[in-house]
């Protein structure tokens, strides 16, 4: 009965034991396939390059983190449930134990089977919990060297494109300080030809200035001998006007005492003149009477020739007579002597006031030369003062024109000289923005190497890690073909392993135990 119940019970366990491996098998397959598809959409979605094994591993880590509790509470159901249908296949075993000795090969065999199984899946558990351990720590490593890497390529890339942003501005800016500079440097050269023609300009005025002021010396010292000559001349003039006034008020009294004496005298040749007059006229009437007589006498004395000298004597006397008669009607004969000694003394009064005409018209003559040649004088004073009064303005004229043009000159200069300076310091600034600029694009340069180092590197950690997801027997990615993971650890192609019956890295025994999942 018991046999025949335990026939009846075996193949229910064997059923539900395989059924349970089965359930175990699948859940670890689509437990590894959800992970690696986990993981490689993370992967994809970080747009990253796996840098190293570490970083997949962290990833992987973090995938499975997530899974790790639902799958473990259904890997501990399955196995309670196969732990169940093993106790009630012992207990079934042990009920028909005395049933027959091929029921008790049956439930050794299905006691080492159960055995095998769970220590298969123990070992297997084991190797899926380590590489998926290791597997978890790579890719979390390989995630933050990813982080890291897209990080610092990001900084890398943006502090490149600043550096190139300011180096295209620095090459402009060198472009435009060359350009000024350019133009700074033909400035300077203009300002240099404008400071020679300022020089020569300089030099002619200075000539001119010279020349100005010799000729300006010259026209003073004519004009100090002029002037000299000039106060000389005041001072003969002045002397001369002296004398002349002296002189002229002599003049002046002689000719008025002449005019009194002129007026006299005129009254008296009034008087003289008519005495004249009358003394003629007596005079004449005395000598016709007297030729008369004479020619009575001459008659008589052709007739009586002894009484013609006294007849002689008595016409002269008659003749004197009336010459006494005319002097007594003028006066007497002293009188007549004192008028005669008068009009002498009165001609030679005229004679000499006559030379003190001649002296005083020569004196006014002089005078008038004299005042003629103090006028000259005086003009040419005044031209001399002119021509002195217009050399010093133009002296003056020239001396500020001078004055302005040497200030001109210096402002000039001292703006050529700033010019000068700034020039200097801006080629100065120049020569350090450009050393500066070549520092930078040295770091730069030097940054970029680092950063193609580090991209190289994380490209060979790339293919380092496609090589560790290679099957090592085909050299292919495992990305839609079905990977088979063997007992060792290793994982394969499931068409390489397919004729194979040990590891081709570590040649173990792979036997009846290879479980063939599909990679996503």
């Amino acid at each position: 009965m018991e046999k025949a119940r335990a026939e009846l019970l075996f193949p229910v366990a064997l059923a539900h034991a395989t059924r349970c491996m089965n359930e175990c098998e699948k859940f670890c397959l689509d437990f590894l396939r959800v992970v690696m598809a986990d993981v490689r959409l993370k992967l994809d979605n970080q747009h990253a390059y796996v840098v190293s094994v570490t970083d997949v591993r962290r990833c992987f880590d973090d995938v499975v983190s997530s899974y790790t509790r639902p799958y473990s509470n259904a890997l501990h159901r399955n196995f309670t449930s196969l732990y169940a249908a093993v106790s009630s296949l012992s207990d079934a075993w042990h009920g028909a134990q005395q049933a027959s000795q091929a029921v008790s090969r049956t439930e050794a065999w299905v006691k080492q089977a159960v055995q095998d199984v769970a220590r298969v899946y123990a070992e297997r558990n084991t190797c899926i919990h380590a590489f998926i351990a290791g597997k978890n720590a790579e890719i979390k490593d390989l995630a933050r060297a990813l982080q890291r890497l897209q990080l610092s390529l990001n900084t890398a890339s943006a502090e490149l494109d600043d550096k190139s942003k300011a180096a295209a501005a620095l090459q402009r800016d060198l472009a435009n300080e060359r350009h000024s500079s350019e133009l700074l440097r033909a400035e300077l050269e203009l300002a240099r030809a404008n400071e020679a023609d300022a020089q020569k300009q300089l030099a002619q005025v200075r000539a001119d200035h010279a020349h100005l002021l010799a000729a300006y010396k010259s026209e003073c010292d004519r004009a100090a001998e002029r002037s000299g000559a000039a106060e000389a001349l005041k001072a003969q003039l002045a002397h001369v006007e002296t004398c002349t006034a002296h002189e002229l008020h002599v003049l002046r009294a002689e000719c008025d005492w002449l005019t009194q004496e002129c007026d006299l005298l005129r009254s008296v040749e009034r008087r003289f003149a008519r005495a004249e007059e009358r003394c003629a006229a007596n005079v004449q009437e005395g000598m016709h009477d007297a030729e008369l007589a004479h020619r009575s006498l001459y008659a008589s004395c052709d007739t009586q020739p002894n009484t013609a000298h006294q007849d002689v004597e008595d016409t002269h006397h008659l003749c004197w007579s009336v010459v006494c008669r005319d002097a007594s009607w003028c006066g007497d004969g002293d009188v007549t002597q004192q008028l005669l000694a008068a009009l002498r003394e009165e001609r030679s009064r005229q004679s000499a006031a006559d030379d003190v005409r001649a002296a005083l018209e020569k004196s006014q003559a002089a005078a008038a030369e004299h005042e003629r040649r103090t006028k000259e004088c005086q003009e040419l004073l005044r031209k001399t003062r002119q021509e002195l009064f217009e050399s010093r303005s133009t002296a003056s004229r020239f001396k500020d024109e001078y004055e302005a043009e040497r200030r001109q000159m210096q402002a000039q200069q001292r703006e050529l000289e700033t010019k000068v300076a700034d020039l200097d310091a801006l080629v100065v600034a120049v020569k350090a923005q450009k050393s500066a600029l070549e520092q930078q694009t040295c770091d730069l340069e030097a940054r970029m190497q680092e950063a193609g180092s580090k991209e190289r590197d994380a490209e060979a950690r790339r293919r380092t890690l496609e090589d560790n997801f290679r099957c090592s027997v085909c050299f292919e990615i495992f990305n839609d073909k079905c990977a088979a993971l063997v007992p060792c650890g290793h994982i394969f192609h499931g068409d390489c392993l397919a004729a194979r019956d040990a590891c081709p890295l570590c040649a173990a025994l792979i036997e009846r135990r290879l479980h063939v999942f599909p990679h996503t």
